[in-house]
């Protein structure tokens, strides 16, 4: 089902530009086929007396054109509304088969009750014998109420393409191929409601004494100067809006694509440090048995072994525990989530810290807490280690005055959580590796280079994002969660 709703994705800009175009021609053919809009034709299109005698020759009725006017309106509308749902919902979520099975009903509706044939098959079914006058009191009620959900859902379409705008991740490229995108769209709709704005509608006169069915003028808008160009302004704002379609999708490919190759590397360091945390575990293990029989069975009372016996039990005890630490955090698969309010959250993290030699921690948090999902044995792992991350970097280079600003906000939906220091920065080439399993900047014998790896695979799971920006000032580490409020 999810496949199906992504290639969703990639012909909605075609089925608008056919909507367009059968739109377009149905009205040429159907224009064309009424005399009374016989000096005006020429007005709305630019075409020549003999198209107009070729249009009129077509062997095609005015039913079934005002058909396709009325299903293509119908089918316009409804990819309005349907593509910026499936960018901006969970298509997986059963509140949007719910959602999306509601938006199908009301559609099929509107487009079965300005079907020609069922409009005939109602005004003389014998069993139904609707009268006249309620029957034109219904379809022009019916015409009033479908046109302002029309409007309606193509409001709700603006509206969730500025959402996607403002949740969309900060990027530069993606920002300005939404904003083209969005801008493409309004003029299509103003120029598809200036010219359609009536579609779908009944359009057919009817008598049950003569048995007569006539097809009525369309309800067309006075034409201007620019009316003859439309179509060519429609697909010139289709075609712009095509390519910032595909180049934002290319960019959101790509990033799915780094996201995913991040994976895989952390999953093969997964089985590398598995295997390593085993095997160092047990030989610690051993160490501390031999150390335990040393003291046991040494005959001599020295207080100088004793010492160096303690001190090495101490170190493996130490490295034992960070192993395990360690195991335990590459072994998880699934976050269990609650909610978190992210103000105390953080500042409960920050508290062990405040004594930390050398360094101020200072913490700016919203006045309106923000509330995430998360797991809060993980996230804190993830906090922790850019927290220790930092300090470290500051004590490597002292200063004067060492600072950790750690800033709390809400941002379109997102909660920003950044974590400042001026400690010496990383290089710009070590900054695109500096999230790679097993790469670190600092000495193997203290460092292994999984803290960031395993951070990030962290933030991931949680819907999020993790980016750093970096000079010889400082270091910038920038989270973002989904709020929950």
């Amino acid at each position: 089902m999810q496949v199906k709703y992504e290639r969703l994705k990639f012909i909605f800009p075609f089925l608008l530009m056919s909507c367009i175009l059968v739109l377009t021609g149905a009205s040429i053919i159907y224009i064309a086929k009424d005399n009374i809009f016989y000096n005006s034709l020429y007005g709305y299109f630019k075409i020549t007396p003999r198209m107009h005698k070729y249009f009129m020759m077509i062997p095609i009725s005015q039913k079934v054109l005002l058909g396709f006017i009325n299903l293509s309106a119908v089918i316009y509308y409804f990819s309005c509304l349907l593509f910026p749902l499936i960018l901006n919902l969970n298509t997986r979520s059963r509140a949007f088969k719910i959602l999306l099975f509601c938006i199908i009903v009301i559609f099929a509706t509107e487009a079965a009750l300005f079907n020609p044939w069922v409009i005939r098959s109602l005004y003389f079914s014998t069993a139904l014998n609707i009268p006249v006058r309620p029957f034109r009191a219904f379809y022009s009620t019916a015409e009033t109420c479908f046109h302002v959900f029309n409007y309606l859902c193509l409001g709700i379409s603006f509206a969730l393409f500025l959402r996607l705008y403002f949740t969309s991740p900060k990027l530069r490229a993606i920002r300005v191929n939404i904003a083209t995108s969005l801008i493409s769209i309004i003029i299509l709709n103003v120029i598809f409601i200036y010219i359609f704005g009536w579609a779908p509608a009944q359009r057919l006169w009817m008598s049950r004494v003569a048995s007569l069915v006539l097809c009525r003028s369309l309800p067309m808008v006075r034409p201007s100067k620019l009316f003859p160009y439309y179509y060519l302004i429609s697909i010139g704002v289709l075609l712009i809006f095509c390519i910032a379609y595909i180049r934002y999708f290319k960019i959101i490919k790509s990033i799915k694509a780094l996201d995913w190759e991040f994976n895989r590397k952390v999953d093969e360091a997964q089985t590398v440090v598995r295997a390593f945390c085993h095997y160092m575990k047990n030989q610690i293990l051993a160490i501390k048995a031999e150390l335990e029989n040393l003291q046991e069975e040494s005959a001599i009372d020295s207080q100088a072994v004793a010492e160096s016996v303690a001190s090495i039990e101490d170190i493996c005890n130490k490295s034992y525990d960070r192993l395990n630490r360690v195991h335990s955090i590459v072994n998880f698969r699934s976050a269990i989530l609650s909610p978190i309010p992210l103000n105390d959250f953080l500042l409960d993290i920050v508290k062990p810290f405040e004594n930390v030699k050398d360094i101020q921690i200072s913490c700016v948090m919203p006045k309106s807490q923000p509330i995430i999902m998360g797991d809060k044995f993980l996230l804190k792992e993830a906090i922790l280690n850019i927290i220790n991350n930092a300090i470290e970097a500051m004590q490597m280079q002292p200063k004067d005055k060492n600072t950790l600003e750690i800033r709390c906000e809400i941002k379109s939906g997102w909660a920003v959580v950044s974590f400042k220091d001026n400690g010496p920065g990383i290089k710009h080439s070590e900054i695109n590796k500096i999230f790679d399993p097993f790469y670190s900047t600092k000495p193997v014998s203290t460092n292994w280079g999984i803290g960031l790896a395993l951070c990030k695979r962290i933030i991931l799971m949680h819907e999020g994002k993790i980016d750093l920006t970096s000079d010889p000032n400082g270091t910038v580490f920038t989270i973002l969660f989904p709020a929950v409020s």
